[in-house]
């Protein structure tokens, strides 16, 4: 593919997704009927199956274009779009969060509707404010701060962002992992199944396509860990891509901003060596 076919692709997927995402926050907020209810299912359904299918397709064009602009050399295109790259993470990590919280509406919206095609006209309404007042706890849970009561931890969720996504990039395996590690893998009260679904829900791009093949169970959890761990948890190859990264480094301009990026640039990779352990002091990396 082109360059420019690729940057198209790029600016076509990240407006959807931003326009969807706009539409889904509406179907999260407004106020339902019962004459409503099965078209807000269908629209919440639609948005999801959206989401699904753009989602990755997004990530893989990143991806590719990154690639491209590596090969091609372009350095003012890469440059742009390594500045750019925060906000398409942002946009991917808030894609996966828009879909639990609508399969959690539509979960709701699935029981209100089977509650109101039950022949009980006398409990109906008392029904209906309970499973109102469900979704609203559900999502005060989804963006409250995590409770530190040990009798309710089983029961809450876990924190929105708090954990970072992972896309298959080696230098930034630990950092993942390191946190994934704290709040899920060591968590006692979570079982592997449940913890193989938060898992899944962190993983995109070659990380989510290398588990791709496990059916989620409490079996798969410690075979997903190992494939992860195997193929991009070696220590050593996230020192050697910080290495390689150093060492390609462009020279910058006399440009105010040209010289900023360089240096963070090389003190992001410089902290990531020291955090793998490494001599950043040594001679071959200043000559």
């Amino acid at each position: 593919m082109s360059l420019a076919y690729l940057k198209g692709l790029k600016t076509r997927y990240k407006n959807l997704l931003e326009v969807e995402l706009g539409k889904s926050e509406e179907l999260l907020t407004r106020e339902v009927s019962d004459f409503d209810l099965e078209s807000q299912i269908r629209k919440v359904n639609k948005s999801y199956r959206r989401f699904d299918e753009f989602g990755p397709k997004f990530e893989e064009t990143l991806e590719r274009l990154s690639l491209t602009l590596e090969t091609a050399k372009a350095e003012e295109d890469l440059k742009t779009f390594q500045k750019e790259s925060e906000l398409y993470f942002n946009i991917i990590t808030e894609v996966t969060s828009r879909k639990e919280e609508l399969k959690l509406i539509d979960n709701f919206l699935q029981e209100k509707y089977k509650n109101l095609s039950k022949p009980e006209p006398d409990s109906k309404i008392e029904q209906l404010i309970e499973i109102q007042m469900q979704m609203m706890q559900q999502m005060q849970l989804q963006n409250a701060k995590p409770q530190h009561d040990e009798q309710n931890q089983a029961a809450v969720k876990l924190p929105k962002l708090e954990i970072m996504g992972y896309n298959g990039d080696k230098q930034k395996f630990k950092e993942f992992w390191d946190q994934f590690e704290v709040t899920v893998h060591k968590n006692t009260k979570l079982s592997n199944v449940e913890k193989f679904s938060y898992l899944k829900s962190k993983l995109h791009g070659t990380a989510q396509s290398a588990i791709s093949g496990l059916q989620l169970s409490n079996e798969n959890y410690d075979v997903a860990i190992d494939i992860l761990k195997d193929r991009f948890g070696d220590i050593q190859n996230a020192v050697n891509a910080h290495y390689v990264e150093l060492i390609n480094l462009s020279c910058a301009s006399n440009r105010t901003s040209e010289l900023r990026f360089l240096f963070d640039k090389i003190e992001r990779n410089l902290r990531s060596l020291e955090a793998l352990n490494q001599n950043i002091d040594q001679d071959v990396l200043f000559q």
